[in-house]
């Protein structure tokens, strides 16, 4: 399943370098599955599993400097606990209500960065 929506994703003409994904059922694993098949050299990775509505875990990955950047502000807004290292930041949250105000922030994000280069 996780390689079918990388594939998905790597064959999308119109992709970006932003990915975000949320499956109810998963773990751990499974985002690290999705996170190690996209090139998260180029592309900033969002990836959330669980209860919208009760625990979860998420995953950044992507360009070590946006993901050091970006990391402790999506913990903030999920109010979680994670910490991060070498391009990807992970953790528990207890509620997804925010995932589309972090999902927003971190597309704009991308946005931005790209026009910088």
């Amino acid at each position: 399943m996780a390689v079918l929506i990388t594939e998905n994703f790597k064959n999308n003409p119109q992709r970006g370098n932003f990915f975000s994904f949320h499956k109810k059922e998963g773990d751990h694993e499974f985002m690290n599955i999705i996170a190690n098949e996209i090139n998260i050299e180029e592309t900033l990775v969002f990836l959330t599993v669980g209860e919208e509505k009760g625990p979860a875990l998420f995953l950044l990955a992507g360009p070590s400097g946006q993901v050091a950047e970006m990391g402790p502000r999506v913990l903030e807004m999920l109010q979680g606990k994670g910490a991060g290292k070498n391009g990807r930041f992970q953790g528990k949250v207890n509620s997804l209500a925010r995932r589309g105000e972090v999902e927003a922030l971190l597309q704009q994000h991308c946005k931005h960065h790209t026009s910088e280069e």
